[in-house]
């Protein structure tokens, strides 16, 4: 019997070592952001790692944000603050489970913005990178947002991927999709994951939401 208590002892020990990789994440990237510009140090599922196939209206009262699945090393302790916010007309659709953003004359129509709060973490880079899936030859924008006093050092801003790199770490960041065609879009999902890094080039150890008790969230606001 004792035997087989060490065994599950280690077992559990071993999967923290491994900074729980192995055990029960799920929600992979298409394109990791391993392939991003500047290598990626977090080992996945990376310090931050939200999802949202939007099954569920994500727009809520509180966090965390309804329906998003929360799993990275920081994930699910941070996610008080975090939210969505519809604009300019735009719905959940329970049907389509997706967000609907209406056209409006050609210029501007509905918005979707994500909004994540980090740990204060005065390292010298913050990493940012997102996929989503939406209506094919849809005409949309996307802006990124960080209050002001953030460089941005480095990005990458295709229609999918997106990455982004600032410093040092902003207290948080907003993606904001906004709908410039004469179509509605359908965004059917939306996946990202961000990490701050200590050290450029250093291996930054998977287990970094061990520490995050002492630490203290900064709220917008």
């Amino acid at each position: 019997m004792k035997s087989r208590q060490k065994s599950i002892v280690l077992g559990i020990a071993t999967c923290f070592a491994l900074a729980l990789a192995p055990c029960a994440w799920g929600d992979t990237f298409n394109n990791p952001p391993e392939s991003g510009p500047d290598p990626w140090q977090t080992p996945f599922p990376y310090q931050r790692n939200i999802m949202l196939d939007f099954s569920t209206n994500p727009v809520g009262p509180t966090g965390p944000i309804p329906g998003a699945v929360y799993e990275g090393h920081d994930d699910p302790v941070l996610w008080g603050s975090d939210s969505v916010q519809l604009g300019g007309g735009a719905t959940w659709d329970s049907g389509t489970e997706s967000i609907v953003l209406p056209p409006n004359n050609g210029f501007s129509g509905g918005t979707i913005t994500l909004h994540l709060d980090n740990w204060e973490r005065m390292w010298p880079l913050k990493h940012f990178y997102m996929e989503y899936t939406l209506s094919a030859g849809a005409s949309y924008s996307i802006d990124l947002t960080v209050p002001p006093g953030y460089s941005m050092t480095g990005y990458t801003m295709l229609l999918e991927p997106i990455w982004r790199e600032w410093q040092p770490n902003p207290p948080w960041e907003e993606v904001t999709f906004t709908n410039i065609g004469y179509d509605p879009i359908y965004l059917d999902n939306l996946h990202v994951a961000t990490e701050c890094v200590p050290v450029p080039g250093a291996v930054l150890l998977g287990v970094l939401g061990l520490g995050a008790a002492g630490l203290k969230l900064r709220r917008l606001g």
